[in-house]
Formats: structure tokens, sequence, C-alpha cells
């Protein structure tokens, strides 16, 4: 049952990632259809005859002038199609991915981690050299560019940062984190992994008609959702990875600050994360038993038991009332079985009329017996002994009749019983 219930988990998990995927796709295929239609119609109308090669050159030039728009419109909708499935799933996200207050010691580390993140992140990039990692650079550069308003930059280093999140760790993580912490930041962080490559993919084909930035977007988003995947898990809150996304999708200006000083290198970007992330992870282990201070949920433990009873609160007295009711059908059960053990069977009506008549008949024998022997008490003997003998005979007689009688009225009866 608990592998059936996981595993309708994860499946619920996948249709929330599906919700995500899937406007990605649609939306750019639908503009460009759209596009096709209006090139042919004015085609049309004009009498113009062209080749295909026209035509697939006006619809990439529509696509490539509204690049911007298309992919604004097709990660909101994206971000609400999933999140609208997460609400209807009807499992709210449990403690380890719930909105849960965690303990403020561990802001600093949430942004330490989270600056080496970046820094490594933009370390790597400025070491590694190939076409896909100029191209990933190039389609960033033409992101920021287009955030030319101010709903812009609050969507593209707020919103989907925060929505991402809810998503993948608030409600993916949760439900799979029911089969296992460790299975959960695996699969969770593979479907966040391969979500960017996907929006990488799709965007630059459409921009420079190259998916070679996709890998890089890929192999970023696999590292950041482990370590964002870690500070769910570690804290129980969801909380610290949006923060954390928040912080990373706002770092370009900390990042360039700290590359221009001496500790703007790779291995102290490694050591800061590795430290970190360590202390995160151990220090709550190791002294939270000794120094409550130190525990993940310092000093919100109550409030984590109140979310807690929260989230689980109906499948808990769905299941209370569940168990009560089979222990008092097991109960009835083990009454009823005690309670027919000691009762005698009753016989069916026509045995028990059977049985009536057979007592009647032995009552009327012993009448007769009594009465027989009543008689030979009260007779008188006249004459000596060997009238008192005849007496007694006799009474012996009627005794013994008597005893008969009794006998075949009993014989009678139990065979009549048994027919």
């Amino acid at each position: 049952m608990k592998i059936l219930k996981g595993l309708g988990f994860f499946l619920l998990a996948v249709l929330i990632y599906c919700g995500f995927i899937t406007p990605i796709s649609i939306v750019p295929s639908e503009f460009e259809q759209r596009a096709r239609m209006q090139t042919e119609a004015r085609l049309e109308q004009s009498g113009s005859v062209v080749d295909e090669s026209y035509i697939r050159a006006s619809v990439d030039e529509a696509v490539h002038s509204n690049l911007h728009t298309i992919y604004r419109t097709a990660i909101i909708l994206s971000l609400a199609v999933a999140f609208i499935v997460c609400l209807i799933t009807l499992r709210p996200p449990h403690d380890c991915g719930g909105f849960n207050f965690f303990n403020p010691l561990a802001i600093p580390l949430i942004a330490i981690i989270t600056i080496s993140c970046a820094l490594g992140v933009a370390l790597v990039l400025d070491k590694v050299q190939g076409r896909g990692v100029t191209e990933f650079k190039l389609l960033l550069d033409q992101i920021n560019a287009g955030c030319t308003t101010r709903g812009d930059r609050l969507l593209v280093c707020l919103i989907i940062p925060v929505m991402l999140e809810i998503i993948f760790r608030g409600y993916i993580f949760s439900l799979i984190e029911k089969l296992h912490f460790s299975i959960a930041i695996v699969i969770s962080t593979v479907m966040y992994g391969f979500g960017a490559y996907y929006c990488f993919y799709s965007y630059g084909m459409r921009s420079i008609g190259s998916s070679a930035a996709a890998e890089p977007a890929l192999f970023i988003a696999l590292f950041v959702g482990v370590v964002f995947s870690i500070m769910t898990w570690r804290l129980h809150s969801g909380i610290p990875a949006v923060l954390a996304h928040i912080l990373f999708a706002n770092s370009a200006p900390i990042v360039e600050s700290l590359r221009s000083g001496s500790l703007g290198t790779l291995p102290a970007a490694i050591v800061a994360l590795t430290v970190a992330l360590a202390a995160l992870v151990f220090l709550p282990v190791l002294l939270a038993r000794k120094i409550q201070l130190f525990a993940y949920d310092y000093p919100f433990t109550r409030h984590h038991k109140q979310m807690n009873k929260w989230f689980r609160s109906a499948a808990s007295r769905r299941k209370a009332q569940e168990d009560r009711e089979r222990a008092e059908a097991e109960l009835a059960a083990l009454l009823a079985a005690e309670d027919g053990a000691d009762t005698p069977v009753k016989p069916a009506p026509a045995e028990e009329a059977v049985a009536e008549e057979a007592k009647d008949a032995a009552a009327e024998a012993e009448k007769a017996a009594e009465s027989a022997a009543l008689e030979t008490k009260k007779a008188r003997p006249a004459k000596g002994k060997g009238l008192m003998a005849l007496f007694g005979r006799k009474a012996e007689e009627a005794e013994d009749a008597a005893e008969e009688a009794v006998k075949e009225a009993e014989g009678e009866a139990s065979e009549e019983a048994g027919e």
C-alpha cells in the first residue's frame, strides 16, 4: 500500500511537471501557425505567387520580432497552469516542502551558499570555452535587454523565482519525498534541470537558430537544483529555496564585486559552498539535542507542529476513523463468537415440538407410577405375611410397569427427535 501511495504521489508530481512544460511548447508553435496563416492570407489577397522559403522567412521574422512577448506569455502561462494543477491535486505540501518558518540562524548560511553558487557558476562559465557557453551568455544578454519595463524586471527577478520554487520545491519535492528524501532530491532536480533545458532549447532555436545553449542551462539547473533541494530537506521548509532563488536571480552586482577581489576565485567559492552547506546539514544533527538554539525549527517548533497538524489533519482524522471502525467491528465479532460458544444451540421448531410431546408422555408415565405406589401404600393387608407378600408383588409389578412406560416414552421421543 505504501508503494502504491508513493507511486500516486509521483504521478501527481509528473502531472504538475507536464503542466509546466506544455505551455512552453504550445505558445510559440501557436504563434508561428498564426503568423503563417496571416502571411498566406496576405499573399492570397495580393495575388502574389511565392515559394515556401519566402513564407518561412516571413514567419521567422515575425517570431523573432515578437520573441520576448512570446516567451513572456509562455512562461507566465506555464507557471499559472502548473500552479493550478498543484492546487487541484488536493494534496498540499507536507512539512519538508511546506511554507513553514525556519531557524533564522540559517539565513547567513543560505546567503553564503547562494552567493557561492552564483560566483562558482560565473567563474566556470568564464573558464569553459565552447559554442554552448557562448550562446548561453548571448541568450542571457538578450533576455536582460528585453526586460525594459518594471513589470518585466519584476517578472524575471521575483515572480519567476518564487513560482519555480513553489512548483519544484514546494510541491514536486514534497510529493516525491513521500518515497524517500534522497529520491525527492534526485527526481525534483532532474525535472528542474530538463525544464531549464527545454526552455533554452526552444528559445535558442527561435532566437539564434541553435540549441547549443540548452546544455549549459541543464548543468547549471542541476547544480542549483541539488543545492536548493538540500536546503528544503534540511530546514523542512520551502521558504529558504524561495529566498535563495530570489538572491541568485539578483546576484549579478555582488558576483561582479567579488570577482574583482581576492575572494573571487573558483577554489574559494567551492570551499565557501562546501563549508556553509555542511554546516547547514550537520549542525542541527550534532548540536540540536544539546543546544536547542541550533534546531532547524527553533524557535518555531510549535508552528511546525501546527502546520503538520493542518496539512495532515484531514488524512489523520480519516485514518483514525477507519481504524476505530475496524477495531469496533473486530470487537463485535469477538463478542458474538464468545456468546455463541456459551449459549446452547436452539433446536428447530419441528424438533422442539417432538421433544415436548416426549416430555409429556414421560410425565404421564411418572404420574401413573406414583399413583400405583400410592395405592400400594394405602392398601392394608388382612391376614399374615402371605397377603402382605401379595400386595408387595403387586406394588413391584406396578413400579416395573411404570418404569417400562417411562423408558418406552423416552425411546419414542428420542427416535422422533432424531428423525
